[in-house]
C-alpha cells in the first residue's frame, strides 16, 4: 500500500500481523517513486496495483514470494526504490528535492508562515507564492502554511512535560495558551492533557495521517 500524506491524526488500533515494513520517504521523492501528485494521495492508503497497474501486480508477487523473511523483504523493498529512482523524471526532480529540503529545514526549525512569510519563503527560494505552493502541493500533499503547523506541533510534543503547557505556547511561537489547546483539538482531535493523559479518539474518528517529510516518533504525527 501508499499511504498518502494526511491533514490530521487518526488512532489505530495495534496490528497482528506478524511482519510490518514502512518505508517513509523523504519531501520531493515520493511522487517520482509513485507516479502521483501527493495531494491526490492526501488521507488516503492506496493499493500499488491502483498506482502502477501490472508494475504494482509484480511488485505485490516479489514481497509475497519473500515468505515473511525480512532480509528478502527488504531487498525486494529497496529494488522497487531503485527502479522508481533510476527513472528520467526522478532525475530531473533532483532540484527539486534541494529545494524542499531547504523549505522543510526552515520549517521544521521553527519558521511561522503568516501569510507575509509565505510571500518571503517562497522569494529566499526564487519562486513565486503560487509556485512554492504548487510544489508543496505535489511533492508533500500540504500547502506550506500547513506544513508549518503540523511542524510547530511536533516541537511541542518533543517537548511534552520539560515547561507548563502556556510556557511552551510561548516558547513555541503561539498566541497563547488556548491557540495551543486549539491546534492539538483540530490535528489531534485531543486536549493536550487529554493526549498526555491517553484519552485518544477512538480508531479512525479523526480520519488518516502520515504526516509529511517522515521524521516519525511515538505520537500519531510523525
Amino acid at each position: 500500500m501508499a499511504v498518502g500524506p494526511s491533514t490530521r491524526a487518526t488512532y489505530k488500533a495495534g496490528s497482528s500481523k506478524p511482519l510490518f515494513v514502512r518505508v517513509g520517504l523523504r519531501a520531493g521523492c515520493a511522487r517520482p517513486l509513485l507516479g502521483a501528485a501527493l495531494h491526490e494521495l492526501a488521507d488516503r492508503a492506496v493499493a500499488l496495483e491502483d498506482l502502477w497497474g501490472a508494475r504494482g501486480a509484480r511488485a505485490r508477487g516479489a514481497l509475497a514470494a519473500a515468505e515473511g523473511d525480512l532480509d528478502r523483504v527488504l531487498r525486494a523493498l529497496e529494488e522497487l526504490v531503485l527502479e522508481g529512482a533510476r527513472g528520467e523524471r526522478a532525475v530531473d526532480d533532483a532540484s527539486r528535492v534541494r529545494l524542499l529540503d531547504r523549505a522543510t529545514r526552515l520549517l521544521d526549525g521553527g519558521a511561522d508562515l503568516p501569510p507575509e512569510r509565505v510571500r518571503a519563503l517562497a522569494q529566499g527560494l526564487g519562486l513565486s507564492e503560487r509556485q512554492l505552493r504548487r510544489i508543496f502541493q505535489d511533492e508533500i500533499g500540504v500547502s506550506p502554511k500547513r506544513y508549518a503547523r503540523i511542524a510547530r506541533l511536533r516541537r511541542v510534543l518533543a517537548r511534552i512535560g520539560t515547561s507548563s503547557w502556556a510556557q511552551l505556547a510561548v516558547e513555541l511561537g503561539f498566541s497563547d495558551q488556548p491557540h495551543l489547546n486549539a491546534e492539538f483539538r483540530e490535528l489531534l482531535g485531543v486536549t493536550p492533557r487529554g493526549f498526555v493523559e491517553r484519552r485518544f479518539p477512538r480508531a479512525g474518528q479523526c480520519g488518516s495521517i502520515a504526516l509529511p517529510a517522515g521524521r516519525a516518533g511515538e505520537h500519531p504525527l510523525p
